[in-house]
């Protein structure tokens, strides 16, 4: 009966611990994540974003949004994310028209995928690198990032999944407010 005990201490013993450890290497991700809420009431849009990246929202209707990537060698290349609404409301219908009507004129090939999210509709495009299309009540918005124009470079400096992951979580946080 005794053995029992020790060898149910033990397991317990190492249970506890192993929780305490997980709920340190959370919190030590949480921070190291270290994201800044973005919220744009005007155009109706709040994010997450790194703290490291620097947020432009001076242009009317357009949010830009710079990362923290430096490149002396190339000073002229700048990734980013932007977010625009677009003038006037597009339908599913009309966004997929456009883009399989420019992939059939030059031969490439187009995919669709639509998620419904919160409060509005999402739709990926995969053409010549991604673009997002966000339906809502609040209107149109278009979200485009420049990790697939510069991914040569990005992969030769091993930088190219960090920054697709990273607009990816912005993309994926987004809210329509």
């Amino acid at each position: 009966m005794k053995k029992y005990f020790i060898v149910i201490s033990i397991l317990i013993v190492i249970f506890i611990s192993a929780c305490k450890n997980q709920e340190t290497k959370n919190a030590n991700e949480r921070r190291a994540d270290n994201l800044l809420l973005y919220e744009n009431k005007n155009l109706g849009v709040s994010f997450n974003y790194p703290s490291s990246f620097t947020i432009a929202d001076k242009l009317e209707g357009a949010i830009l949004i710079l990362s923290d990537y430096d490149n002396s060698n190339n000073p002229g290349v700048s990734v980013g994310m932007k977010i625009i609404k677009a003038q006037k409301p597009s339908t599913e219908e009309q966004i997929r028209s456009l883009y399989e009507g420019i992939a059939k004129e030059v031969g490439l090939p187009v995919n669709f995928k639509k998620q419904n999210k919160e409060n509005y509709e999402l739709i990926e495009i995969e053409f010549q690198g991604f673009s997002y299309y966000i339906l809502s009540e609040k209107g149109t918005f278009i979200i485009d990032d420049d990790t697939d124009k510069f991914k040569g470079l990005l992969e030769q400096q091993g930088l190219y999944k960090k920054y697709k992951d990273q607009f990816k979580g912005i993309s994926d946080s987004i809210k329509i407010i």
